[in-house]
């Protein structure tokens, strides 16, 4: 396998020597007489492709917001359970 260099052209070099800050594909373009073509306005076509596509759907999330309901469901009936002792001793107490 061997992966050429591409060569520069006429447009680029000329670009190149009049310190032009445009990219290169954009001054070879322009320099073909063609039209640059403008984004179309959509964020879709702004942006590149994801390289890698999520497979948890989110259920990493879910399973986060599961621990966290579990844990404040397990701290509110241990202190519903410690409230109904202390009023039974309380009761007991004043017999």
């Amino acid at each position: 396998m061997t992966t050429e260099t591409p060569r520069p052209t006429e447009a680029t070099a000329a670009t190149a020597a009049a310190g032009a800050t445009e990219p290169a594909g954009a001054a070879v373009g322009a320099a073909a007489g063609q039209a640059q073509q403008e984004p179309t306005g959509s964020p879709a076509a702004a942006r590149p492709a994801p390289a890698v596509r999520q497979t948890t759907n989110g259920t990493e999330r879910g399973k986060e917001r599961m621990v966290v309901f579990r844990v404040l469901v397990y701290v509110a009936v241990a202190h519903f359970l410690a409230f109904f002792l202390w009023l039974m001793f309380a009761v007991i107490g004043k017999r």
